[in-house]
């Protein structure tokens, strides 16, 4: 009988157990730690009429709110499997696929859960949200438009529709669902702030402040009000009030990087930019991928004059945020400043295009337009610039008007100028006449000097060796003695499957102690990673020597590659570093991490330096050498023609291979370079050897002395105004003296 009673007594606990799992099962949200083992017991042991299709929802549910996405999908797929009609899972597992960022098979649950169940506007708000996710802004303002028809106090579809009218630059009807918003839940911070994001985007900075006030009176405790509040500040000129709040967004939450952020914009406007690149640093340090972070940093390094690490910011905010045109604009400005003008242009018009309103790229483009000597567009761009609202994008648009509205002024007064100076100009044409002959007369003189030193040359040549070849004018002289700087790069030692290269580090010793007489400084790097070589080939061609007079020399030693690319139709020449994964055994980790010779080329194209020749120990090919012609045969230069190149800026290439060769082990090509520079390329005996001859000496030479196929390339840079001068050697013997 006792055995009896106490089965009796378990056979009336079991019931009441389940009754209890059931409901942790279904407070899947309000206690997920409680649900999911409550529901797992559902699942894994159902009683007769147990809904395991809820009780697999209920479970993603639990797991959805852990952030454990990849299990709640399975789980909401199972509650799918169990009822393929289920509204609800559909839902959560779209709701969980946008939390993934994999916005289009949210889409797609939401849709299923549309066709299951048309009247509900959580679902149409719903599947407008992750439309805005993918910026189809026009879908999904329909459907938030849907949601508010079905439900017309719906706050969450008037937030989102006014978020997305505020993406179509629609600011009124943004304003509008805003009010709507108060309206239906004055107690709610979100709509007052996001209300007065807009009004301070529409320069209205009075009611962005009472909205932010607002705000903060029914929320004290949160940061994002109070940095906010300080950006209108600083717009409105009040730099103390605004740091004032973004300290205090600071000190409630120190992890807050928007307030960094903004505080840094403040320090800037304060002259504080140390200060401001600091908040910048620990911005980032809190959001790596904070757009807005590396913009801000960039435009102040820009301001700084550091336009190399501007500019690294600058791409790293676009690559962060593609479609961002402040980030574009800013880009554009940095790279106008560094001299390149096509790619500014190509940022300011992709700005413009995102944005046709947007005041500060057509102000920076009439910039770049007048950089380019193009008065008549840049007048244009102004113009439009001052033509738009200053109350749209109201921070930027109101100091980039000003700034076209002087450069219109400085324009008009630079025309008055060229009248003035056209009346003048021929009242100096006879002056100028007279400054001709007299430099004509002394070139004479010059010419009949030096065919008397030659003479003189000549003569002695006969009895006494002499170091220095008389006919070198000093003029050419001082130009290419001791002038300019040398950078030599060796990879001897490879980390990811390449083979070693012995002779490189002895090659770079030697060429060292040969191209010093050259060169002002000759610096040598061993072995750097693709990152290092990168950035020290950058550094080097738009760092300390980017100048107008500079002569540069960059020799590479190491692997290189050529990979054919299938959407191009082009092959793309890669150098290595030691740690670039060997092409053959990986080519995809390979092209990652090697240098492109299309960035060499646009480095090359971008410093200011007169006269620049690279030569690789290395095997590649690329545009540039496939469009090469045939050899052709030196001709001499007299001096007046010297003269001339020197003064015109060239850009010189030379590899010691093609594609598909392989680069030797063993000293051919730096022994053959130095022996060209001691005379061997000096075909005319000119005491003075061309960047063309050198070239031609090692293609003929490189191929009788290398142990393996290897045909050197040479040319100048595709480019007409950067391939009219020449990069010339005095021979070893002047070198030296």
């Amino acid at each position: 009988m006792r055995w009896v009673a106490r089965l009796l007594v378990l056979l009336l606990a079991m019931p009441q157990a389940r009754a209890e799992g059931v409901a942790l099962c279904d407070r899947a949200t309000a206690d997920p730690d409680a649900a999911i083992p409550a529901c797992t017991q559902l699942i894994e042991h159902p009683a007769e009429g147990t809904n395991v299709a809820a009780a697999y929802n209920n479970r993603g549910r639990a797991k959805f709110a852990k952030s454990s996405l990849d299990d709640a999908i399975a789980d909401f797929t199972s509650a799918l499997n169990q009822n393929p009609k289920f509204v609800d899972a559909f839902k959560y597992r779209g709701l969980a696929y946008k939390a993934q960022g994999t916005s289009d098979k949210a889409i797609d649950d939401f849709n299923q859960a549309i066709r299951l169940d048309g009247n509900s506007p959580e679902l149409y708000n719903l599947r407008g949200a992750a439309l805005l996710d993918k910026q189809e802004f026009n879908r999904a303002i329909a459907d938030f438009q849907k949601a508010i028809s079905l439900n017309q106090k719906y706050w969450n579809a008037f937030v989102n529709r006014g978020l997305a009218f505020v993406y179509t630059r629609q600011l009124s009807r943004a304003i509008a669902d805003f009010d709507m918003a108060v309206r239906l839940s004055p107690r709610d911070p979100l709509g007052y702030i996001n209300r007065a994001m807009v009004r301070m985007d529409m320069g209205n900075f009075t009611g962005a402040i009472a909205d932010y006030d607002e705000a903060i009176r029914l929320d004290p405790n949160t940061s994002g009000p109070y940095t906010r509040r300080g950006e209108v500040w600083r717009l409105q000129g009040n730099l103390r009030r605004s740091l004032d709040d973004h300290n205090k967004a600071i000190a409630l939450n120190p992890d807050d990087p928007e307030a960094y952020n903004n505080r840094a914009l403040t320090f800037k406007d304060l002259g504080k930019l140390a200060e401001a690149i600091a908040d910048c640093d620990q911005a980032i340090v809190l959001n790596k991928n904070s757009d807005l972070a590396y913009a801000t940093r960039g435009l102040i390094l820009q301001l700084q004059g550091n336009l190399w690490r501007s500019l690294t910011d600058l791409n790293k905010a676009v690559e962060l945020k593609p479609n961002s045109p402040v980030a574009l604009t800013f880009r554009g400005d940095t790279l106008r400043e560094s001299g390149d003008i096509s790619g500014a242009m190509e940022d300011f018009n992709k700005a413009i295009l995102i944005l046709p309103d947007f005041v500060a790229a057509y102000t920076g483009r009439g910039l770049t337009y007048e950089k380019k000597g193009e008065v008549a567009n840049a007048k244009a761009d102004y113009e439009k610039a001052l033509s738009l609202s200053a109350d749209v994008d109201a921070g930027l648009a109101r100091p980039s008007q000003a700034k076209a509205r002087k450069r219109l002024a400085t324009l008009a007064e630079a025309a008055r100028a060229a009248e003035r100076a056209e009346q003048e100009a021929r009242a100096k044409a006879a002056a100028e006449r007279a400054e001709q002959e007299a430099r004509a007369k002394a070139a004479a003189e010059r010419t009949e000097q030096e065919a008397r030193a030659k003479a003189a040359f000549e003569l002695a040549a006969t009895s006494t060796p002499v170091k220095l070849p008389p006919q070198i004018p000093e003029d050419i002289q001082k130009v290419l003695q001791r002038r300019g700087h040398a950078l030599l790069i060796g990879e001897s030692h490879y980390t990811r499957g390449w083979d070693a290269l012995a002779s490189v580090k002895d090659d770079l010793k030697t060429l060292k102690k040969g191209l010093t007489p050259y060169f002002e400084t000759v610096e040598i790097v061993e072995d750097p990673t693709a990152s290092e070589l990168r950035d020290r080939m950058r550094e080097f061609l738009l760092g300390k020597w980017n100048k107008p007079d500079e002569r540069l020399f960059i020799y590479y030693a190491g692997h290189g590659f050529t990979d054919f690319n299938q959407a191009s139709r082009e092959n793309n020449g890669y150098i290595t570093g030691s740690d670039t994964a060997r092409y053959d055994l990986n080519p995809g980790k390979a092209i990652e991490n090697a240098v492109p010779f299309t960035d060499i080329d646009a480095w090359n194209r971008q410093t200011r330096a007169r006269h620049v020749l690279m030569v690789f120990d290395s095997c590649f090919s690329g545009s540039l050498f496939q469009t090469m012609g045939s050899e052709e045969e030196p001709s001499r230069k007299d001096l007046d023609g010297i003269r001339r190149m020197l003064g015109q800026p060239v850009r010189y290439y030379i590899t010691s291979g093609r594609k598909e060769e392989v680069v030797t082990a063993d000293s051919t090509f730096a022994t053959l370079l130095l022996r060209g520079l001691r005379g061997e390329a000096d075909f005319f005996r000119q005491g003075l050897v061309s960047a063309d001859q050198l070239g031609i000496y090692l293609s003929r030479e490189v191929p009788k002395h290398s142990q393996r196929s290897q045909t050197p390339q040479y040319s100048h840079i595709g480019r007409a105004t950067l391939s009219e001068g020449q990069f010339f050697f005095l021979n070893a013997t002047a070198a030296t003296r």
